[in-house]
């Protein structure tokens, strides 16, 4: 009974994991450097780094302008990534985009008229956020925690 238990637990607890896997199969809490050799075997090259932050590029990915992950300097597990992207205001490949970000979170996006992004809501009060800018050259794809001021704020009312 111990060990179905004590499976059914780590299976929950995988498939939570699962479901926070992002592009580039970065996911939270994710260790820097199993991430970091992970993403030199894809070909990304660190551009810039700090005690927090790893930025890295890729010419090999088409239109890829670069990754920035964040993590926490103490336990060095992932906390937040940012993709960019050039676009060129290419609605197919914005299209293109939304739908494998659809598809590889399981979740559909829902349009934010205030603060004019995609969203995509995840488990554990974590989502990611899509916008453009303003002359819609590029693309930034955050993955982050879910921010729902304005949801709670007194501003709606």
């Amino acid at each position: 009974m111990k060990k179905t238990f004590l499976f059914l637990l780590i299976s929950l607890f995988a498939v939570a994991v699962f479901a926070q896997t992002g592009m580039f199969d970065l996911s939270y809490g994710q260790n820097i450097d199993d991430a970091h050799k992970a993403l030199l075997t894809k070909g990304f090259k660190v551009a810039e780094k700090t005690d927090t932050t790893t930025e890295y590029s890729n010419t090999k990915i088409p239109h890829l302008l670069s990754l920035k992950i964040s993590y926490n300097k103490e336990d060095q597990e992932i906390i937040d990534w940012i993709i960019k992207y050039q676009v060129n205001g290419d609605q197919e490949l914005i299209d293109k985009y939304i739908a494998d970000l659809d598809e590889l979170q399981d979740v559909t996006s829902y349009y934010d008229d205030y603060t004019e992004e995609y969203v995509w809501e995840l488990d554990n009060y974590n989502a990611i956020y899509m916008s453009l800018s303003e002359e819609r050259a590029i693309m930034t794809i955050d993955y982050t925690e879910y921010d729902d001021y304005y949801y709670y704020d007194d501003y709606w009312y």
